[in-house]
Order: C-alpha cells, then sequence, then structure tokens
C-alpha cells in the first residue's frame, strides 16, 4: 500500500483504494463504503470528495486513462516517428491484455462515458478521427445519422457487446482479435469500408507491441 504523509492525503488514499477494489471487483460490485473501509477513512470523508459514484468512477478513469498512455509511450519510446493511430492502438493493447481493467474500463464507459460529455472522451474520438483520415475518409465529411456528436453511442455499444463477451468468459481470447473487432465495428457503424491502410497501422502497432518487454509492467496497480 502506498505511504501518505501524515494521513492528510484523503484523496489520494481514496483513489488508490478505488482503483484497487474497482480492478479486483469491478465497479458495479463495489460500494463507496467498501473504499472508504479499504482506504481507512470515514465515508463522510469519502463524499466530502466525490458527490456520488459516478464522480469517483470519473476521476479514477481519468487516472487509468492517463497512466496508459504513459504506457503506450513508453512501449514505443525507440520509435522517433510514432503516428497518432499507432500511438492510441497501442494505449487500447495495453489496455485489452488485462481482463479486469478492460472490464473496469468498459463498466466506465456504459457508467459513465454514455453521458453527453465530449472532454470525457477524448481519447476515443481521437482514435475514430486517427481511423476515419487513415482510410480517406475524413470524420467532417461523415453523412450517417451518427455525428461526431454521438460518438459516444458508437463506443458504448462496442463496449457493452465487448463487455457481455468478458463475462461469458470471452475475454481470454487474443488480444489483437478485441482491438480489430472494435476497430471494425467502429468504421462499420460509421459506413466507412475495410482499409489497407488501416490494416497496415494495425499489424505495426501489434509488432511494436509484441516486441515491448511488458514484464517490466505492473498492470494491476495502473
Amino acid at each position: 500500500m502506498p505511504a501518505y504523509e501524515n494521513g492528510k492525503d484523503t484523496y489520494r488514499r481514496i483513489i488508490d483504494a478505488a482503483k484497487r477494489l474497482y480492478y479486483l471487483k469491478g465497479p458495479s460490485k463495489t460500494t463507496n463504503a467498501q473504499i472508504a473501509d479499504e482506504a481507512c477513512i470515514q465515508l463522510s470523508s469519502l463524499t466530502y470528495y466525490f458527490k456520488n459514484k459516478r464522480e469517483l468512477l470519473r476521476d479514477v478513469t481519468h487516472e487509468i486513462i492517463h497512466n496508459l498512455s504513459s504506457f503506450a509511450a513508453d512501449i514505443s519510446i525507440e520509435k522517433s516517428e510514432l503516428t497518432p493511430i499507432i500511438y492510441l492502438l497501442l494505449l487500447y493493447f495495453v489496455l485489452y491484455t488485462d481482463s479486469n481493467h478492460y472490464r473496469q474500463f468498459a463498466e466506465a464507459t456504459k457508467k459513465y462515458y454514455i453521458i453527453n460529455d465530449k472532454k470525457n472522451h477524448t481519447h476515443y474520438v481521437q482514435l475514430i478521427k486517427s481511423l476515419c483520415d487513415l482510410a480517406g475518409y475524413p470524420i467532417q465529411g461523415i453523412n450517417t445519422p451518427i455525428g461526431i456528436e454521438n460518438i459516444h453511442t458508437i463506443i458504448v455499444n462496442s463496449s457493452m457487446v465487448m463487455l457481455r463477451s468478458s463475462h461469458a468468459g470471452l475475454i481470454n481470447i487474443d488480444y489483437k482479435y478485441i482491438a480489430k473487432w472494435n476497430i471494425d465495428f467502429v468504421m462499420w457503424t460509421l459506413g466507412i469500408q475495410n482499409s489497407d491502410a488501416v490494416d497496415a497501422a494495425f499489424d505495426e502497432a501489434v509488432e511494436i507491441f509484441e516486441h515491448a518487454d511488458m514484464s517490466r509492467y505492473d498492470l494491476s496497480f495502473i
């Protein structure tokens, strides 16, 4: 357990406790009372910092995304010219290789990202924009009922299918299959035909990731 200065960093205690319990049990099966107990604080202290469970889930998820981004950057440190799409794919590869993290992230998508709050799914929007640009199908030119203002709907639908697969025990299938399925789902939803450029970028990201030394990382404490 991390060290805290004189017990004053209550916010940090809460976040660390929530990360541990969300990882082990998933957000839906973790109560704020359990988090307060894990953090060795009163429940009233937790509610002082977070009015509800969604606020806490938001902050934990944002921290995980930030840390995953650091992992992706570290994995690809030797490659000086890294395209945005390769970088984002590496981020999701790290996520998909740990079933507990994927479950946590998918549940957060369902419970938090489904609200229309664009600033909080930046990585999703970047991923979709990058896919569209790579396929020669700029996001601005999409003429389907689903525009950029509804992009979270695409991601929620995709994540929920994969979350159901997780509960069915299918999450242990190869991470490449899971990542490619999500990419294909997004492109299909937006009406984009399969693209050789997208496939090539995906293959390059896989090669970089599979040559990374993942043994250096303890993903359970992202």
